[in-house]
């Protein structure tokens, strides 16, 4: 899961020298986990580390980094319900090419250097549209995923969670539909995931799956 950043366990006074905005942080039980979107990396610091005189001290790092915040703990999953489209409904040929271009598209999206970017400039599509939206409608978001779900069985892709769900995202922000993109870690064994959820619902994955993750950044 996340399969394009990198784990490090690296040395405490270790300084990245990014910008805030490329730096995630979130605590676990025993460890801050730190997010840089610049370097594709993950980084695991102590929970409480001491300065040289003995007493408790913050870590460069989280100086600089933007804390998660709060999401809403998910409490329904559509990927677990089966949603499927509707036996009166039919997959037209408009939806089938609006899929493959937004499949095709997540493989440009995700070359090297390329994911910061599209990060952010998804961000900023949604925050355009949330200024313009007041709500967002679970019906037609409803009705979208079942046909994404309906037509990527057939896509010659091996599931992963970091290309499905970018793809989920832009094939809902094709019909102005923008839910959260939310990256998730798991401290021992570490694991890094990303699931799409709209406010408690997540979209494309189960409730077990995602409740074994701490959310570290929220798109």
């Amino acid at each position: 899961m996340g399969p394009t950043l990198k784990a490090e366990r690296g040395p405490g006074d270790a300084r990245l020298g990014r910008r805030a905005s490329s730096l995630f942080y979130c605590r676990t039980a025993h460890s801050y986990i730190v997010l840089d979107l610049q370097q594709d990396r993950y980084r695991t610091l102590p929970a409480d580390p001491i300065d040289a005189t003995g007493g408790p001290t913050v870590h460069p790092l989280l100086a600089e980094a933007v804390a998660s915040p709060e999401c809403p703990p998910p409490s329904e999953s559509w990927f677990q319900a089966g949603c499927r489209v509707r036996r009166d409904h039919r997959v037209g040929l408009r939806e089938i090419l609006r899929f493959v271009s937004c499949t095709l598209g997540t493989e440009r999206r995700l070359r090297p250097g390329q994911f910061t970017t599209n990060v952010a400039l998804f961000a900023q599509r949604k925050r355009k549209h949330a200024a313009a939206h007041a709500t967002f409608d679970f019906d037609r978001a409803r009705a979208q995923v079942a046909v994404f779900d309906t037509l990527r069985p057939w896509w010659p892709q091996n599931y992963r969670c970091l290309y499905d769900s970018l793809a989920l995202l832009v094939f809902l922000a094709a019909s102005d539909l923008f839910p959260t993109w939310v990256f998730g870690v798991q401290e021992e064994p570490f694991e890094a995931h990303c699931w799409v959820q709209a406010g408690e619902v997540v979209l494309n994955d189960s409730l077990e799956s995602v409740s074994a993750f701490t959310p570290i950044m929220i798109v």
